[in-house]
């Protein structure tokens, strides 16, 4: 089996300092963000010896049946028509600008990061 076929990688470090990392790859098509992240819970939870588990069940095509796509056409209704594509660009000078004034006007908060100040300004 190559790579590209794995549902569900798991790969475990361990540091000479006694840290350790544990990281989880697990295919889109089994699982979403939100059963992931209670799948990694639940699993730490169990792990600490917490008596309160939540019991995951990756039971999507339950509750999402697969329809019937038979006549589906992919390229239907795509075309290069009417695209708009808008690019902005931000010199650091501006950036820093677009912190500082809302460092500013928000004094009870931490300055934000360049991505937070763009987020919120664009």
């Amino acid at each position: 089996m190559n790579p590209q076929e794995l549902v569900l990688g798991i790969q475990f470090n361990s540091f000479e300092c006694g840290g350790t990392a544990i990281g989880v790859c697990i295919s889109h098509n089994i699982a979403d963000a939100a059963s992931v992240f209670t799948f990694v819970k639940s699993w730490a939870a169990s792990t600490r010896g917490d008596g309160d588990l939540v019991r995951v069940e990756f039971a999507s095509d339950r509750v999402f049946p697969p329809r019937n796509s038979s006549g589906f056409q992919t390229r239907s209704g795509i075309t290069k028509e009417n695209i708009v594509a808008m690019r902005s660009v931000f010199s650091a000078s501006e950036i820093e600008a677009i912190r500082d004034r809302y460092t500013a006007y928000n004094t009870n908060q931490e300055r934000p990061s360049r991505v937070e100040a763009l987020s919120a300004f664009i």
